[in-house]
């Protein structure tokens, strides 16, 4: 079952899922905040773990999670299966409409990547270290040298000039030579 929610045995021996409380007003309520569109995801984990929900493993949840979460048709009444989505007989935490809501706001934000970035960074979101996993961010130093800075696991920091990275992946790329009636295709497909 997914979190806000609990496997028992009812008395009949039948397994079946329920809403467990505290956490389903807890994830219920952080839908609604969510759907208002005036919340970030930072803030709702915030909220999360001032209220006490935890994880399955009993850790504090993350932004991840919470992710994860907005994107479960399970807590409106439909559950992902092999088969496809398919209506579920358990209890409903929220409304198909509030999840809606909240996918549209999830929509919109995604669309303000990079919005108030200083300049336009070239690599934004885009590099994944190879050591940690993580996303990359990009930073802007002295107002002119753009960085990808990348977290090590000892907490510090390593900075990539983006000049660097552009250098490294257009050597690569000029070395990718095109057939001549390829290149006469395309121009012809570009006029």
């Amino acid at each position: 079952a997914p979190l806000g929610y609990e496997n028992y045995i009812d008395e009949r021996g039948k397994k079946v899922v329920r809403p467990k409380e505290p956490d389903a007003t807890i994830i219920k309520k952080m839908f609604e905040m969510y759907s208002l569109g005036n919340t970030s995801v930072a803030e709702l984990e915030h909220y999360a773990n001032i209220m006490g929900l935890k994880s399955r493993k009993g850790t504090p949840i993350s932004v991840n999670s919470i992710y994860f979460m907005m994107d479960n048709t399970f807590y409106y009444g439909e559950m992902r299966t092999i088969r496809g989505v398919m209506p579920h007989i358990y209890k409903p935490l929220i409304s198909k409409e509030l999840w809606d809501l909240c996918q549209e706001q999830k929509a919109l934000r995604a669309g303000n990547v990079g919005k108030y970035s200083q300049k336009p960074v070239v690599f934004k979101g885009m590099v994944r270290c190879g050591i940690t996993g993580r996303t990359c961010p990009c930073e802007y130093k002295k107002g002119k040298f753009s960085y990808i800075v990348c977290w090590m696991n000892n907490k510090t920091r390593s900075y990539i000039r983006e000049e660097y990275i552009i250098k490294q992946i257009s050597s690569i790329l000029n070395r990718i030579k095109l057939p001549n009636n390829v290149i006469i295709e395309l121009q012809k497909e570009l006029k």
